[in-house]
C-alpha cells in the first residue's frame, strides 16, 4: 500500500533523500501499530495549515510570459524546505492542496532523538515549525526574487498559517492517511481568516503553549469579519516575534 505521509528526523536537509525510505518505513510502522486493524483512531493533535498568499497572482504574471517553470522551481524548493521543518518539529506531512500545505502534529509520543513530546498535544512543535517556516520562506524569496531579475512589478506574496489543537480522528481514506474532524476545519478556517505573512492560533493552542515563551496577541472576531462556518468563535490570536 503506498502512503502520502512522511516523517523524517534530520534537520540537514542534505541527509533526507538518502535516508528518506528507511525513515518513512519506520514511521509508517509506528502509524500502524497504533491505528491497528480498525484504520482509525482518534487523538489530540495541533493541526497545521499554510497558504500562500498572493501566489495566484504570481502564477498568473508567470505563465503570461511563458515561464511556468519558475513556479515549479519555487514550489518544488519550498516543499522541500517545508517538508524537512515539519519532520524535524515531528509532524505529519499530511498532503498538499494546491500551493497550501496540511501537516499534524503531537501523533508520535516521542520523536526520533527520544524527546518527549508531553502534553501540549503537539502545540509547541506546530508553533516552531510554523515560525522556522515563516522565516525560511523569507529567504528563499529573496533568493528567487533576486535570480528572477524582474523590475518594476510588485511581487507581493508570503505564507499564511492556521494552528488549531483537538481531537482528530486519524485514518485511511482511499489509502491516504489523514486528519479529519471538526478541529482539522476550524484551523483551516484559521489559515483563511489569517492575514498575509501571520500565524494566527485558536485559543486552544494558545492555552497549550502559554507557558513556553512564545509572544500572543489577541483578535477579536466581529460579525463583520467572522470565520467562515465558526461564527461562535470570538477571538483567536497571532504568534508574535
Amino acid at each position: 500500500m503506498q502512503y502520502n505521509i512522511d516523517v523524517l528526523g534530520y534537520e540537514n536537509y542534505e541527509k533526507v533523500a538518502r535516508m528518506y525510505d528507511q525513515f518513512k518505513l519506520q514511521n509508517l510502522k509506528a502509524l500502524d501499530s497504533s491505528i491497528q486493524s480498525s484504520e482509525t483512531c482518534k487523538k489530540p493533535i495541533t493541526i497545521v495549515f499554510w497558504d500562500i498568499s498572493g501566489f495566484s497572482k504570481l502564477t498568473k504574471m508567470f505563465y503570461s510570459m511563458d515561464s511556468e517553470n519558475i513556479i515549479l522551481e519555487f514550489l518544488e524548493e519550498y516543499y522541500k524546505i517545508a517538508r524537512c521543518i515539519i519532520a524535524h518539529n515531528n509532524g505529519v506531512w499530511d498532503k498538499t492542496i494546491g500551493d497550501g500545505i496540511m501537516s499534524w502534529f503531537g501523533f508520535f509520543e516521542k520523536n526520533l532523538v527520544n524527546r518527549p513530546i508531553g502534553k501540549d498535544d503537539g502545540a509547541f512543535d506546530a508553533i516552531n515549525a510554523a515560525i522556522e517556516l515563516r522565516n525560511s520562506f523569507q529567504n528563499l524569496k529573496d533568493k528567487m526574487i533576486s535570480g528572477w531579475k524582474i523590475d518594476g512589478i510588485n511581487l507581493d506574496f508570503n505564507i499564511k498559517c492556521g494552528i488549531n489543537t483537538g481531537p482528530a480522528q486519524i485514518g485511511l481514506v482511499y489509502d491516504q492517511f489523514t486528519a479529519m474532524g471538526t478541529n482539522v476545519n476550524i484551523a483551516s478556517r484559521l489559515q483563511e481568516f489569517a492575514k498575509s505573512g501571520q500565524i494566527i492560533i485558536s485559543i486552544t493552542t494558545m492555552e497549550k503553549t502559554c507557558s513556553k515563551g512564545f509572544d500572543f496577541r489577541r483578535i477579536s472576531v466581529d460579525s463583520n469579519n467572522p470565520i467562515k462556518s465558526f461564527e461562535d468563535i470570538d477571538c483567536c490570536y497571532e504568534i508574535l516575534f
